[in-house]
């Protein structure tokens, strides 16, 4: 009894050009991945050398008013630093850790600290945002803390552009992979389809079809047995 078929039949070639897509998908996801990592530890090194450049600057400006504990000298330094610098937010605290000048301080997303012990010099990177903690001293001396925050967009490169950079190498990467299987996909089957023309020939009752043997694999030997038929 004769099996019948519900779907019609997937060429070989098809099915390679599947696996194909198949293995480029797992390469999209391992590539979007590692864009992702890399953007992450792109932005992290930023943020790190442009922290390096801002605290010797902010320690210099600060240093002579927070000794003295001037409020008014240093709320007039935290706006031209603001300004200058494009920094959200800024407190300056004390060595108790009291609020000395306070500039848009964003509470609800940093907390100031609440210990009089000195905050660690830190930088934390958020969605938006870097926050970070500078002691300010004298002569080696802790005299207050300064905590400011920095849009992402102030930096050189920010977290999109770097995902853009990425994606924009993964997608070149991809498209040159799947270029590669499927001309893989075409070379193999280019013998196995003229094969089965001639087959189709032979049915007919054309016995002279030609075979043309591409290479010396299993399927070029069957091409050669095929034209001695």
């Amino acid at each position: 009894m004769r099996k019948t078929h519900y779907f019609p039949p997937v060429r070989l070639l098809t099915k390679l050009l599947l696996a194909a897509g198949l293995i480029n998908s797992i390469f999209a996801i391992l590539l979007i991945l590692n864009s992702s990592r890399l953007a992450e530890n792109g932005v992290l090194n930023q943020a790190h050398n442009y922290i390096t450049q801002l605290n010797p600057i902010f320690q210099s400006r600060l240093s002579a008013a927070l000794e003295q504990q001037d409020s008014a000298v240093l709320r007039r330094i935290v706006g031209e630093l603001q300004r200058q610098y494009a920094l959200a937010g800024v407190v300056v605290l004390n060595q108790r850790n009291q609020s000395l000048v306070n500039s848009n301080w964003d509470i609800k997303k940093k907390p100031l600290p609440e210990s009089t012990q000195a905050p660690p010099d830190e930088f934390i990177l958020s969605s938006d945002y870097l926050f970070s903690t500078l002691a300010i001293e004298v002569s080696g001396q802790r005299t207050g803390t300064l905590l400011y925050s920095i849009p992402l967009q102030a930096l050189p490169q920010t977290r999109t552009l770097l995902w853009q950079q990425g994606l924009g190498i993964t997608a070149i990467g991809l498209l040159a992979l799947a270029l590669v299987l499927g001309g893989i996909g075409y070379r193999l089957t280019r013998g196995l389809r003229q094969l089965t023309a001639a087959s189709e020939q032979v049915c007919q009752g054309n016995f002279q079809a030609p075979v043309a043997a591409w290479n010396r694999d299993e399927l070029g030997v069957l091409s050669q047995a095929f034209s001695r038929m």
